[in-house]
């Protein structure tokens, strides 16, 4: 539960990435 509540966090963090990126660009 642990690990996939991290992969969980970790998908949300990229999600976040890849909008911000959009928005900078």
């Amino acid at each position: 539960m642990k690990k996939r509540l991290m992969q969980s966090k970790t998908f949300q963090d990229h999600r976040a990435l890849k909008i911000s990126k959009a928005f900078s660009v």
